[in-house]
């Protein structure tokens, strides 16, 4: 798998996609660390083929996979 890259908002700063930086944030927010661990590696899986996106699209990614495990309450984050 090729590094992903999040080009973020307006500015266009281009960092890596770490799952650890997700997983924390996802913990951040309330989840139990293996929850927040196994979306974000859904996250990874979803994205292998892509070599950029967008912060949006990734928040997007991530909120579909929440709701779709959690249903809407969650997908607010």
């Amino acid at each position: 798998m090729a590094k992903l890259i999040v080009i973020k908002g307006s500015d266009g700063d281009r960092t890596p996609f770490l799952r650890g930086i997700l997983v924390q944030s996802l913990v951040d927010v309330g989840l139990a660390f293996d929850e927040a661990y196994g979306l974000a590696q859904a996250v990874r899986n979803e994205l292998q083929d892509r070599q950029e996106i967008t912060s949006a699209e990734l928040r997007g990614t991530v909120a579909g996979l929440l709701e779709e495990r959690h249903g809407s309450q969650k997908s607010k984050l």
